[in-house]
């Protein structure tokens, strides 16, 4: 009878340890990646390679499925790619993407100021369209198979900054495109680049709950984050904490997870 009662307490000690799961590593990535669902192929990664101007998709194995070059104009650099997809802004099979480019433009002032540029394109370099100015993008499903793509266009040569909206709508199929507003709306930082303390513009809802603006380098490992609420609409983030290169940010809320942003610190 001890020997049993020897065996169970044992087997109670070690069973824990064997059921509960452990977190582990399967894989780096070079770039920051992220996660899209594209029709007819499923799950895949995606990241941008900032040297040679290429979107790289990955399969969850973490095999290269796809790289796309992408003809980035004159003196600008990529800052973001978004909606990588298939049937979203064309109905054929050809991998469609959203892109942002940004040049830095240099004043009298030495201030300076960043212009954006948002394209759609395809893996063939076709460009379905060409926004200059624009610098932020969300697709909202409006019914089942119908979504509308609106793109924030800003001016940071004036001041205040200037902005509008354009709506547009997409003749394809919103396959990947959440139905449920994320409630979050950020802006570009400014001044940026920047050496001392930069400035943060967003928005939430007041249904906004736990929300927090996440800032991670190029490689993709966060360095900072900190709780940010509804009753604010920008946040002041003091750079010298940080070493010089670029970093991104996003807000994170209910579940929701906003575009990324660049900011350059120097």
């Amino acid at each position: 009878m001890k020997k049993y009662l020897i065996l169970i307490i044992i087997a109670i000690i070690i069973l824990p340890n064997n059921v509960i799961s452990q977190i582990s590593l399967i894989n780096t990535y070079d770039e920051a990646v992220y996660v899209t669902n594209i029709e007819d192929e499923g799950y895949k990664y995606y990241g941008i390679n900032f040297e040679t101007n290429q979107c790289l998709i990955y399969n969850l194995d973490h095999s290269l499925w796809k790289s796309i070059d992408i003809a980035t104009p004159e003196n600008s650099y990529i800052d973001e790619i978004a909606y990588v997809s298939s049937k979203l802004f064309n109905t054929d099979s050809n991998i469609e993407l959203l892109v942002v480019f940004n040049e830095y433009i240099v004043t009298s002032d030495t201030s300076g100021y960043f212009l954006y540029t948002t394209k759609v394109i395809n893996e063939n370099g076709v460009t379905f369209l060409d926004v200059p100015g624009g610098g932020y993008s969300i697709i909202y499903k409006i019914e089942e198979n119908e979504a509308n793509l609106l793109i924030y266009i800003y001016d940071f040569s004036i001041s205040p900054i200037g902005a509008s909206t354009n709506v547009y709508s997409i003749p394809g199929v919103p396959y990947s495109v959440n139905e449920i507003d994320s409630g979050i709306k950020l802006e570009n930082a400014f001044p940026n680049p920047s050496s001392s303390f930069i400035t943060i513009p967003y928005e939430l809802n007041q249904t906004s709950k736990n929300a927090r603006i996440v800032i991670y380098n190029e490689i993709g490992t966060e360095v900072y984050r900190k709780d940010v609420d509804s009753k604010s609409n920008n946040y002041k983030l003091n750079t010298r904490r940080f070493t010089k290169g670029v970093y991104f940010y996003h807000i994170e809320t209910n579940g929701y997870s906003s575009p990324s942003r660049k900011i350059i610190i120097q």
